[in-house]
C-alpha cells in the first residue's frame, strides 16, 4: 500500500524536478499566495505593472480640446480651486489616478521623474477623488512631490475615461497630444521628446 505523507509527497517531487524548477515553482507559488492576502496584493500587482510599462504613443488624430471638454474643476487640498482653459502658455499633463489603483502607482514614478525634469516648463495635474487627506498621507509616505488635486466635479467630455490611470499630454493651442488609458513609462526618451517639441 502506498504511503501518502508529505515527506513521500515531497520525495517524488524533488525527483521529478530540478533545482531550478523547485525554485520557480515556490516563487510561483509565493507569487499566488501574496494576490491572495489584502495586504499586499497592490504591492504585488504595482511591481508586476512596472515590469510591463511602455512608452505611450502620440494619438494620430488632431483633436483639440474645447471649453465643454473642460468644464469641470479641481481644487488643492487646502480648497484653491482650478480649472483647464486653452490656449495656455505652456504643455498641460492631466493625471487621473487613485492611491488604490495598482497600474497607477506603478507609473507613478516614472510621472515624478518627469516632473522634475519638466515643472517649470508644463503644467501638471495629478487629479484624484479621493479624499484630501488620504491623499496627502499617501504622498508624504512615497516622498512624490507631484501637484496633485481633488475633483470638484464629474469629468466631461474628451478628457472623461471609464478607468485609471488616464493621462493626457495637451499642447498649448489645445490639440491632444497622447491619450493613454492605463500605466505608461512617462519619463521615456519619445515622450521627453514629444514635450520638447511642444514647449516654446
Amino acid at each position: 500500500m502506498a504511503q501518502f505523507s508529505i515527506k513521500s509527497i515531497w520525495e517524488r517531487y524533488r525527483r521529478k524536478k530540478s533545482l531550478a524548477g523547485i525554485i520557480s515553482d515556490f516563487v510561483f507559488l509565493a507569487l499566488v499566495v501574496s494576490l491572495l492576502i489584502p495586504a499586499t496584493r497592490t504591492v504585488v500587482m504595482t511591481e508586476i505593472t512596472k515590469l510591463a510599462l511602455f512608452s505611450p504613443r502620440t494619438t494620430s488624430d488632431i483633436i483639440y480640446i474645447k471649453p465643454e471638454d473642460v468644464n469641470w474643476s479641481f481644487s488643492t487640498t487646502d480648497g484653491n480651486v482650478h480649472q483647464l482653459a486653452f490656449p495656455s502658455q505652456k504643455p498641460v499633463l492631466v493625471n487621473f489616478w487613485a492611491t488604490w489603483c495598482p497600474p497607477c502607482l506603478a507609473e507613478l514614478p516614472a510621472l515624478q521623474k518627469l516632473y522634475d525634469e519638466y515643472k517649470d516648463k508644463v503644467d501638471f495635474y495629478f487629479i484624484s477623488d479621493e479624499e484630501p487627506g488620504k491623499i496627502s498621507a499617501f504622498m508624504a509616505e512615497k516622498g512624490y512631490t507631484i501637484p496633485f488635486y481633488v475633483l470638484n466635479s464629474r469629468v466631461e467630455g474628451r478628457l472623461y475615461s471609464r478607468s485609471i490611470p488616464a493621462t493626457f499630454l495637451i499642447a498649448p493651442n489645445g490639440r491632444l497630444i497622447m491619450s493613454k488609458t492605463g500605466a505608461a513609462k512617462w519619463n521615456s526618451s519619445k515622450v521627453k521628446r514629444t514635450i520638447n517639441s511642444l514647449i516654446k
